[in-house]
């Protein structure tokens, strides 16, 4: 894919698994946690490194994981504000888990699942006819693409079944999830591709009608934390993505929101406005991508059912 340059090495699943350590007693997933419970003994000096670590990259920001991706694949070269954070990290390369498997070794064994992983991602791609759909609905949108193929780091997660992903900086990470689940991985893949290739919000706030300009630059709380214009956005990615190209159903993931323990209930109402608005643009960009309706008409349904949805809550 031209838009796209997947890549995983050593180096930088190294520093993907100290990050997630470095915040293993201090805030980290609990499936995350209850992996490094039950694989590693965490000794004083590891939590003394650890806490030095974590001072150290409150520093940078979370925002700055694709600068320190991007380093990590490098192998560490000397960066005056990162390499302190490697003298840490060296020290847990040769540290040996509950079984006596060192974490080099554990890392090595895992770079050819992810081969095969990126493999499976990109002819997913390519059979999906994917690039051609997403820059149908730039052209809706009149987004720019990228100047430059976009930095896509394919990391591991060592937990079966659990795969996370964020588009952050000027990057895209993706986790792999123990045994294989290549389909799980590529989902969120496309779903931060088309983030980052179509970001509709800068529609929202700049391009649209003056009603949708005003409005997507407003606050609901009980709908979305921020501004508006970035649950449109996401609104119209879990259409596209999670709905139209991957068949989710709607009402099933809200049901499923409603029995989960690990949400409060503020998010779970957030994450089912995002359902309940993605549902109903859904077949608004099936019509457009199969050209039955036009750009503008397909533009113009589309601010209406923002503007209807949100006069509804």
């Amino acid at each position: 894919m031209k838009n796209l340059s997947l890549k995983t090495n050593y180096s930088v699943n190294l520093f993907h698994f100290v990050d997630s350590l470095s915040r293993w007693d201090y805030y980290v997933s609990p499936h995350i946690l209850e992996f490094f419970q039950r694989n590693w003994e965490v000794t004083e000096e590891d939590k003394k490194l650890l806490g030095e670590y974590r001072k150290s990259r409150k520093v940078f920001g979370w925002a700055a994981i694709s600068e320190l991706l991007a380093w990590s694949y490098a192998k560490f070269p000397h960066h005056k504000e990162y390499s302190p954070l490697f003298s840490i990290i060296s020290h847990f390369e040769f540290r040996e888990d509950l079984s006596g498997n060192s974490l080099q070794c554990n890392i090595s064994a895992i770079l050819e699942e992810l081969n095969f992983g990126i493999a499976y991602m990109r002819k997913m791609m390519v059979d999906s006819h994917l690039e051609e759909r997403l820059i149908k609905i730039q052209e809706l949108f009149d987004s720019e693409s990228p100047d430059s193929p976009i930095p896509v780091y394919v990391l591991y997660s060592y937990e079966e079944g659990s795969s996370s992903g964020n588009a952050d900086g000027n990057s895209i990470y993706v986790e792999i999830p123990k045994g294989g689940e290549f389909e799980r991985a590529y989902q969120i893949l496309v779903h931060e591709y088309a983030h980052k290739i179509i970001h509709p919000n800068s529609y929202f706030r700049e391009s649209s009608s003056a009603l949708v300009r005003d409005l997507s630059r407003k606050v609901y709380p009980h709908v979305y934390k921020d501004e508006l214009y970035g649950f449109f956005e996401e609104a119209v990615i879990y259409a596209l993505c999670e709905i139209l190209f991957f068949s989710h159903d709607p009402d099933q993931k809200i049901q499923n929101l409603k029995r989960s323990s690990s949400l409060s209930d503020v998010a779970k109402g957030r994450y089912a406005h995002i359902w309940r608005l993605s549902k109903n643009l859904t077949s608004l960009f099936d019509l457009y991508l199969r050209g039955i309706k036009s750009a503008d008409v397909t533009i113009k349904d589309l601010e209406r059912t923002l503007v209807n949805y949100i006069g509804g809550v």
